[in-house]
Order: C-alpha cells, then structure tokens, then sequence
C-alpha cells in the first residue's frame, strides 16, 4: 500500500484548502495523518517560507529551513535544491569493511556485497542522479573487494566478475551500466504512457540534448536515440540499445582477451559446467577450491607462466621439466612429473562413467588388451555389455583450448577403437558394437557430446544433467588436485 501523499499549490490559501479536503477525507473513511512526520515549505519570488506554517488536525506542520533537508522515499528534499543526492561511497565502504569482518567464509562474503549491499545503492543512485564517475567509484570498490575477498590476482579480467554465473562469472553487480539503463528505460516508457500529463511532464523535463545524452550513457549509438513521446509509426516497446545484455557484452569483452579469454566461449551459458559457481558449498566445493577454480578459470592460475606475463619469459620454464612455458594446460595435459596425478584424474572419471553404467543395466569390463590388424596396441577404458549391444568407451581429459578440443576428441577417440571393434563383438559375444568417446575438460566443460554417450546407455534425462554436473564438478576439482601436486613436491 501507499502512505505517502504530496499535495502542491500556487499559494498558501490554496495549500490550506488542501488540507481541509484531506481533513474531511480522513473523517470520511477514517483513516489518520500524523503531522509530526507532515514537512512542508513555500517559496514566492525568493522568499521562503514567509508564511504561518499550515496546521493539520489542529496541529501545525513543520517547514523545511533552506539548506535543511528532509527524507522523502529515500531520498533527501531540499527546498531550493530539490533533490539532495548523499555520496554513496562512504557508505559502501562502511558496509565492505563490516562486511570483512563479519565470520563469514569468501564466497559468502561476496554474496552478501551482491544480494543486500550494492542492491541498496542502485535506488540511491537513480533517483539522486549520481554521476558516472561516482558510479565507476563504486564498481571499482566492490570489484577490489571480491578480489581480496577470493584472493584474485588484480589483473583478473572483469568478465570473471561481472558475468553470469551460466556463463562463468561471478554475476557482480556493475552500477555503470546498470544505473543508467534503469534511467533511460523508465524514461523513453513514461514518454510512451498511456496518460497525457505524465508524457508531457516527462518530454518537458528532458529536452533532446539531455535525452540523447542519457541514451548513449545507456550504451546506445550517438545519433540514434528514438524520440521521446508519441511517434506516429514508431513502434512501442523498448529500443533496441536496452535489448542489448550489458553482462554478455562483459563475457563477449572476457572472450576478446588472448590469454585470459582462452577457452571462455566454451563455459559461455553453459549451466552444467558453470553449475559450482552459483552455490559451492551446495556443489561440494571448499573455500579453498572455490578460489582455486576461480583461479583456472581465469587464467589466473599462480604458474610460472602467469608470473611472467608482460615481462619475457625467462623466467616461465616448467619447474618440473624442460617444456618452455609452465602453463596450466602443460601441467594438467603434458608435464611428465605430475603423469601419476593425472592418471589418477582419469581413473576416477572412468568410475563414475563405469558406475553410471551398471546402473542402466550394463555389465562393465576394464582395459581391453587387443591388437588392431597392423598389430598396434589398443587398450580401450571401458567394454560395456547389454544383451548383444556392446559399447567401446575410453575418457579422455583435455584442456579447453579451441570451441572444438572435446568434440574432437571424442572423434579421435572412435577413429582410434574402430579397427578393434570386430574383435571386441566377437569376445563379449554381441552383433552390434559401437565406439564411442567420453571427453570432459580439464577446468569442468561437460560437452554436448556425452550427452549421446548416456543417450546410448539409457540414461533418463532427468539423470543426465544430474550426472553431467557431477562429472564437471569433479573433473575441475581432479585437476585442482593435479596442480596441488605439481606445486607442494620440493623442486630438486
């Protein structure tokens, strides 16, 4: 319901016949206004406040002073400078450091910043018009902030930040380019009301120069703002510059870098993969492989590799071997002192698929010894058996590197267990033998491609994405424990 009303008139005998209809309209449906929270003011040819204040009830109303200003829906009045706008800054760090020390763990930290602190901002700024450059003050608060908070490096991309967690951010609020959005919208709709006054009032209050100025802070193009009001022709709606999804243009931006943005397009509105990031306490994750994760993700991972960059490279040789760069992708796919953790990681993997298919109705064997025709070893993960259906299935674990790694793989996979499948029917005793392979990322990517392999082995699809996201949780979380190995061992 709405308690709040403002009544104005041109004089004060005016404003005091106002006050008697609203007297006679309480008495009437019994309802009460308190005059101790009433303010008013009135301002003639520079005077203000020369008058009696106004009585309510019997009892009198308190004007507003100049210079003193009182709280209307959240906002400070002033009555020669209207609306005062109050510095949001000193608020927001008053709010990060209670925040700091709050017993909270990092992720929850970073909730409480997003859900309850930056929300109660965005009114504020709104309505009090505050200027980009304090908007941008604000960002650059909270964003320093989340990087303590998840011990980021600071030159963590900002789609890391801002992002949706479908796509493989955080989902942080940005008040840049979310506050002048909320303006300009609400604008150009109250110019297209269906009532007459509030599309003239609205028009009037902004006038081209200052329309198209908040149209292009919104993100439209210069010169193409729609006109406000009626147009005969011009279709209603919203204008296609608001259409545009600030946060995507945040992961197409992530996506743009050529380090950072590696394999960022494969995560992109993926909710299986990126099924951590929303909830990791619920996922499984600790605080400490939250931040890890966090870490891959981004490329921010602390190798050699990373240490190094903007500098020459000197100094970014594997530890462990002699490889040029010690890089993420050569620790968790390449880097022969780690080979014992990564056959681990895979082992693991193979069980869960393993398991996954005993549970539809498949009986399992391991690690087939054949030769093909020209005598070359194949030792495929998995034979699974159902009635005279076999399945040849070996994982692999890459790093996300192109869109097309995994399918890829999983094309090799077949091409490499093709030449023994005959052998394979013969041995189980099944007419019909097919090949198949499981690919899953080094950093979590689940790739549409399984999706056939469960299809195969009957899995509901209710199941599948149950499954999909626990094989991505933990393929992230195997590598996690790849990378902890490669660094806690002594280098020799």
């Amino acid at each position: 319901f709405a308690d709040d009303l403002v009544l104005l008139s041109s004089s004060v005998r005016g404003m005091g016949k106002s006050l008697k209809v609203l007297e006679s309209f309480c008495q009437l449906t019994g309802l009460r206004v308190q005059p101790k929270k009433c303010y008013g003011f009135f301002i003639n040819k520079g005077l203000v406040n020369a008058c009696e204040p106004w009585k309510l009830d019997g009892a009198p109303i308190r004007l507003v002073s100049p210079g003193e200003s009182v709280r209307y829906l959240g906002v400070g009045v002033d009555p020669g400078r209207g609306i005062v706008a109050e510095d949001p800054i000193p608020k927001l760090q008053e709010w990060i450091v209670r925040i700091k020390r709050a017993p909270l763990k990092p992720s929850q930290r970073v909730k409480v910043l997003n859900s309850f602190a930056l929300p109660r901002l965005i009114y504020q700024a709104d309505h009090c018009d505050a200027p980009l450059s304090t908007l941008s003050r604000l960002d650059n608060i909270a964003r320093k902030a989340v990087k303590d908070w998840l011990h980021l490096a600071p030159s963590a991309a900002n789609g890391l930040i801002y992002s949706r967690n479908r796509d493989g951010g955080l989902g942080i609020l940005r008040m840049e380019k979310l506050v002048p959005r909320i303006q300009a919208r609400r604008i150009y709709r109250l110019s297209r009301s269906s009532d007459q006054w509030t599309r003239h009032v609205t028009v009037r209050m902004n006038p081209p120069p200052e329309w198209r100025r908040r149209w292009e802070m919104a993100g439209g193009d210069p010169g193409e703002a729609p006109s406000l009001g009626e147009v005969p022709g011009q279709p209603e709606g919203v204008p296609p510059a608001w259409s545009l999804d600030w946060r995507r243009e945040e992961c197409l931006a992530w996506m743009a870098l050529p380090v950072q943005g590696v394999g960022v397009d494969q995560f992109c509105g993926d909710k299986l993969s990126n099924s951590w990031l929303g909830n990791p306490a619920r996922a499984g994750f600790r605080e400490r492989h939250y931040i890890a994760g966090l870490a891959l993700r981004s490329g921010t991972y602390p190798t050699r590799e990373f240490l190094a960059r903007g500098r020459n490279k000197e100094g970014a040789a594997c530890r462990r071997c002699c490889a040029r760069l010690e890089s993420c992708s050569h620790i968790l796919g390449q880097c022969p002192w780690v080979q014992g953790s990564r056959v681990r990681r895979h082992n693991k993997i193979c069980e869960l698929l393993a398991a996954e298919a005993e549970r539809a109705g498949w009986t399992t064997e391991r690690e087939f010894r054949l030769r093909t025709p020209e005598g070359a070893l194949r030792i495929p993960d998995l034979v699974c058996q159902k009635g005279d259906h076999a399945l040849i299935l070996d994982v692999t674990i890459r790093y996300e590197l192109a869109p097309d790694t995994l399918q890829a793989a999983a094309r090799e996979k077949v091409l490499y267990y093709n030449p023994i499948a005959s052998q394979v029917g013969e041995l189980v005793g099944a007419r019909h033998v097919r090949v198949m392979g499981f690919p899953v990322g080094a950093r979590g990517k689940w790739p549409s491609c399984n999706n056939q392999v469960l299809s195969v082995l009957g899995v509901a699809a209710a199941r599948r994405s149950r499954f999909a996201r626990l094989v991505s949780r933990r393929a992230l979380l195997y590598s996690l424990d790849v990378l902890r190995d490669f660094l806690r061992d002594p280098v020799w």
